[in-house]
């Protein structure tokens, strides 16, 4: 399995030729990467990188730019991270699992 980002990166890099993939199924839309930093930085400093994070689409769309190029999605946003919007990762992985 591989995200949607990765298998149209390795199609237009010519590195995968999509005549001979077959999905099986694709799951909700997923949190890709996340942006972490180090718990022992001042409070102040985590609020104000998140909130570049949160804004950059927004207020610097030459920045964002970057990113959609990068992951090959117009749609990307930041978003704050919390355990439940890995709900999905964790459901598949039961699945995985239980097919083993």
């Amino acid at each position: 399995g591989c995200s949607y980002n990765v298998f149209q990166k390795m199609i237009e890099r010519e590195m995968l030729n999509p005549e001979e993939v077959r999905i099986l199924w694709k799951s909700d839309p997923m949190p890709v990467d996340l942006i972490t930093v180090r718990s022992e930085l001042p409070q102040k400093l985590k609020r104000q990188l998140k909130d570049v994070y949160l804004r950059v689409a927004y207020e610097a769309p030459a920045s964002a730019g970057y990113f959609y190029e990068e992951w090959n999605d117009s749609t990307l946003v930041f978003r704050p991270a919390h355990d439940s919007l890995y709900a999905e990762v964790r459901r598949l992985s039961e699945l995985i699992t239980n097919e083993l």
